[in-house]
């Protein structure tokens, strides 16, 4: 992808897409044509729930957070979207209010798509319906694994399991976990869906690698600073 604040070719970042890379090089540059590029600064909100749904937009550079939260101000992270992943394709498909906020994570750089652009290129285009079928499908999964989780697994086991997913999406194709994101624990804690903060720091702590050092909660978390597997197993066996 394109270095973030650099001027893109709009056509490339839309080839670069799960979504779209399969297109004649024709129809990316025609659809292209009717695309923007925006940039929100690190936390900035990108769109509310209830927020019309007017729009898909691909993440160029950065991370955008899907988050949900409750009359009394809890959160909870839904989703992390990087790098050639597109974001709010319900509102595009139905045009019904956005269903949940999108944050940014770091700067964050984005191509948007107006519906009103992107509907009539869908009906032309039937295979990109169904590769966008399949987008909706893997985040349905993904939803149903989060609703199990939650059921199924304790504070720690969820941690570790996010903390897995996270470190083999943020990888190097070696084999090599990178920093999972600029994620606190705070914000880790949202995406593990714990219940509370306290609640999960003691696993987290009793996790840690012997030389890893001492961890606050505004700092960023790597892979490297947490043992997820042994956690998982620890926390797994112990309910045996």
């Amino acid at each position: 992808m394109a270095a973030l604040g650099a001027t893109p070719d709009k056509a490339a970042l839309l080839g670069a897409t799960g979504l779209l890379r399969h297109l004649a090089p024709d129809a990316l540059r025609a659809l292209s044509l009717r695309t923007r590029i925006v940039r929100y600064r690190d936390r900035r909100t990108i769109f509310h729930k209830g927020d019309p749904g007017s729009s898909m937009l691909v993440v160029v550079g950065g991370h955008v957070r899907i988050t949900s939260s409750s009359a009394s101000n809890r959160g909870v992270t839904l989703n992390t979207i990087g790098p050639g992943e597109v974001l709010g394709e319900i509102g595009l498909l139905d045009g019904e209010p956005r269903s949940c906020d999108a944050v940014a994570s770091g700067g964050v750089e984005l191509l948007v798509l107006d519906r009103r652009d992107f509907v009539p290129f869908l009906e032309r285009h039937h295979d990109v319906c169904l590769r966008l079928m399949g987008v909706l499908c893997q985040r349905l999964r993904q939803t149903t694994d989060q609703v199990e989780d939650l059921v199924f697994l304790d504070h720690t086991a969820r941690l570790a399991k996010t903390l897995l997913r996270l470190a083999r999406a943020g990888g190097d194709g070696a084999g090599v976990p990178l920093v999972v994101g600029p994620l606190t624990q705070s914000e880790l804690g949202a995406v593990a869906v714990a219940a509370e903060l306290e609640d999960l720091l003691p696993g987290l702590a009793q996790s840690m690698e012997p030389a890893a050092p001492g961890m606050h909660t505004s700092a960023p978390l790597t892979s490297r600073s947490f043992s997820p597997e042994r956690s998982c197993l620890s926390s797994m066996t112990a309910r045996r």
